[in-house]
């Protein structure tokens, strides 16, 4: 497994097949936001691949030694499988001269297996 920057093509491609199913509407940015903090330098979009297959995404802020992790998922059939504590292990060694903050909310399954926020 290998983590990059994700490119044009390969971020529209998460924006189209991923984000949109990964997070809910109320805890999504625009793509437009998200685009234009990119090119304010400071935003980084990541990858996890296999080979060329997507396994995972990390959307994030950097700014002098702080890492601010504000989006991280698995990508569609690839969920548990260990690829998340796998991806954030090599994230994290990448990185190592970064404090890296993160926020987590909890999910859980309903009976069709869709992820559902636990409160």
């Amino acid at each position: 497994m290998d983590i990059k920057e994700l490119s044009k093509e390969q971020l529209k491609y998460v924006f189209k097949n991923c984000y949109k199913q990964d997070f809910p509407i109320a805890e999504r940015k625009s793509t437009k936001t998200i685009i234009n903090l990119i090119e304010d330098g400071k935003y980084f979009c990541y990858g996890s691949f296999e080979e060329e297959k997507l396994l995972s995404y990390l959307f994030f802020f950097k700014e002098d030694d702080v890492i601010l992790l504000d989006y991280f998922a698995v990508c569609g059939d690839n969920k548990n499988k260990g690829i998340g504590g796998k991806t954030l292990e090599i994230f994290k060694e990448k990185f190592k001269d970064y404090l890296i903050i993160g926020e987590i909310e909890v999910s859980s399954s309903d009976e069709k297996g869709n992820n559902i926020l636990v409160e």
